[in-house]
């Protein structure tokens, strides 16, 4: 009789019975969606099998295996929290700031001052590092080599910065609203294997994507040619065009 009522509970579940649902349901859906843009996607799918294979090790008499997964389990966590600890520091901001609401429109957003002066930077060959303020605050990467200026975005002030006898030019830009907030930034290094097979700007500039939404733009002080990053992805050789479309998305 007391199963019956049980299951009866279950098919009609009351007011906070439905609360839980909608809250868990809000939790899973912010844990997969930021998953699916870092490489936590690999972690989560690890654990997946984990658990998979320790459930069946309850059903079946595999005590050797439960008792391994036990036992090993507090270290697993501690490695996950230590080799995942950007990510996971990401998405703890990316929650406090709430981003599932998408940010209202700025008026005269700064597209085409940045966009000429990248594009200027390019044809010069003149390395540069540009960061965009999205969701989560660039604020704690001015200290402590970076150099608070505060001034309404402009092509010609960007091209100052990074013009080679400048003393600010080596280091990252960071862009916050529609104001240059800071220059000389350094910003920290991916740890990818990727990261090899490139410069130190470029380097800072896929670390930089790592750990915040920010959208990266890089110059390269060699060949001239314009590179993306965002969320940890690398995008090289883009066209003066996809520059163009990729700023118009993060003003719109």
């Amino acid at each position: 009789m007391a199963q019956l009522r049980r299951f009866i509970a279950i098919l009609h579940p009351g007011m906070w019975d439905i609360v839980e649902i909608l809250v868990m349901a809000t939790v899973f859906y912010l844990i997969i969606s930021f998953a699916s843009r870092t490489r936590t996607v690999s972690l989560l799918k690890g654990l997946c099998v984990l658990a998979l294979v320790y459930i069946l090790a309850n059903v079946l008499p595999l005590m050797t295996i439960r008792t391994l997964i036990s036992d090993l389990l507090p270290s697993i966590v501690i490695c996950i929290v230590i080799l995942f600890a950007p990510e996971l520091r990401r998405g703890l901001t990316e929650l406090g700031k709430n981003t599932t609401f998408k940010r209202t429109k700025q008026t005269n957003a700064p597209v085409r001052e940045i966009y000429n002066a990248v594009v200027a930077l390019s044809e010069q060959k003149c390395g540069a590092l540009i960061a965009i303020e999205r969701h989560v605050g660039l604020h704690g990467y001015v200290a402590p080599s970076g150099v608070v200026i505060d001034a309404d975005v402009s092509t010609p002030l960007l091209l100052n910065i990074f013009y080679p006898k400048s003393p600010l030019h080596d280091g990252a830009v960071l862009i916050i609203g529609r104001k240059i907030h800071a220059a000389a930034c350094h910003v920290p290094l991916s740890t990818k294997q990727l990261a090899q097979l490139m410069g130190t700007r470029h380097c800072a500039g896929l670390g930089l994507s790592e750990e915040t939404d920010a959208l990266v733009i890089c110059v390269s002080e060699e060949t001239g040619h314009i590179s993306l990053f965002e969320d940890g992805r690398w995008d090289r050789n883009v066209p003066a065009s996809g520059l163009l479309k990729r700023l118009l998305e993060v003003y719109a």
